[in-house]
């Protein structure tokens, strides 16, 4: 039984206080980190805006044979439209926001007469 009285070395205090400190500084300026790449100012507004103008240009306007761009706050909505098949035809509305890099393209296809 060698060995079972052995005294174990403890930390003090002070050095488990220190290992503390430490950990909640790395995670501190890890999650700063984070939250700054993740999200960019008022983006995900302007792409909920964006995003509801151009379901309520494709239900409600009935203009989809005129090609242009549409205006709004958050930025604009280039309409372009071309025949696809007889009968058919595309409609693709690209969202240029002013801020943000994010463009999201929707693409319908329309029966013609309708």
């Amino acid at each position: 039984m060698v060995g079972i009285n052995k005294r174990l070395e403890a930390s003090t205090l002070i050095e488990v206080i220190v290992a503390a400190l430490i950990l909640m500084i790395v995670f501190a300026v890890t999650m700063e980190t984070l939250v700054r790449f993740s999200v960019q100012d008022s983006e995900p507004i302007e792409l909920a805006d964006a995003v509801t103008a151009v379901r309520t240009y494709y239900r409600f306007s009935g203009k989809e044979e005129e090609n242009g761009t549409l205006e709004y706050e958050w930025g604009k909505i280039r309409v372009d439209v071309r025949p696809y098949r007889p009968g058919f035809r595309q409609v693709t509305l690209t969202v240029i926001p002013r801020h943000g890099q994010y463009k999201p393209v929707f693409v319908y296809l329309i029966i013609n007469g309708r």
